[in-house]
């Protein structure tokens, strides 16, 4: 699916793992599945079935010629997306941070929005940044970021929550605990509800590494979060958001959030 969004290929759905979702899951055949279905998409689900009845008679040449009509005909269904312009000088970090911010509250997307540009600032300076669709079922490790330094090793340095309701003290302790039981020592909350409530971070961070020896940064802001990474990357922050525009928009893709989301942010700079 993540291939599909990447080629503009609509597929009708934003999500990355469509079929792990109702009414596809738990069942090893589409037409084991009829009873879930709702009775205004019975006529769809019907022709799906009978679709994957005619394709599995089809030989290989027609069911390749099959495939290339689909993509033709989603290509010219989908709505391309164009790159963000080159961040500008004169935008400056806390301008850039305050249209982030806008643009992630404006409208969460289930939290695909608020994930896409954390991991998206994550992977201007750390390119084996990983994140998944938004509640991916297949997703066991705490946190919606991942720093992998060595990807091949599949060890995780820095597992990043983005939590766009708020956050809690008993929250926080509960993802400390999390990425202990992984092995994960160094975590970051980045709490973006425009209402959150003041915690006591240093005692949390505190308590963190005592109970649970993971050292736990809460961060109440996207502006916060940008100065952090600036700070641990030792290079110029008009060099990381350039590069930022990409990762973000990239990192849209990824996580599905919807075609709206990739234009705004593609008419965010301009």
């Amino acid at each position: 699916m993540r291939l599909a969004h990447v080629h503009d290929l609509d597929l009708g759905t934003t999500g990355n793992e469509p079929l792990n979702n109702a009414p596809f899951y738990g069942a090893d055949r589409v037409d084991e599945i009829k009873d879930r279905v709702h009775a205004n998409a019975r006529s769809y689900f019907e022709d799906l079935v009978n679709a994957l009845i005619a394709l599995r008679r089809a030989s290989q040449e027609d069911a390749t010629n099959a495939l290339a009509a689909v993509i033709q005909l989603t290509r010219r269904v989908a709505r391309p997306v164009g790159r963000p312009a080159i961040v500008h000088e004169e935008v400056d970090a806390a301008e850039a941070m305050r249209r982030l911010s806008e643009f992630v509250e404006r409208r969460s997307e289930r939290g695909a929005r608020g994930q896409a540009v954390v991991a998206g600032l994550f992977r201007a300076v750390h390119p084996e940044t990983t994140t998944g669709g938004v509640y991916e079922p297949s997703h066991h490790l705490p946190g919606d970021v991942h720093v992998r330094p060595v990807p091949e090793t599949g060890i995780v340095s820095l597992a990043i929550e983005v939590r766009q309701k708020r956050v809690t003290e008993a929250g926080v302790l509960a993802f400390a605990r999390k990425c202990a039981r992984k092995g994960i020592q160094n975590a970051i909350i980045v709490a973006l509800h425009p209402e959150q409530a003041s915690l006591d971070t240093i005692e949390l961070a505190r308590r963190c590494l005592c109970d649970f020896e993971v050292g736990v940064i809460v961060v109440p802001s996207l502006h916060e979060l940008f100065a952090l990474i600036v700070s641990d990357s030792g290079q110029p922050h008009h060099a990381l958001l350039q590069r930022a525009a990409d990762t973000i928009a990239d990192t849209l893709v990824e996580v599905g959030a919807s075609s709206e989301a990739r234009a705004e942010f593609a008419r965010l700079w301009r």
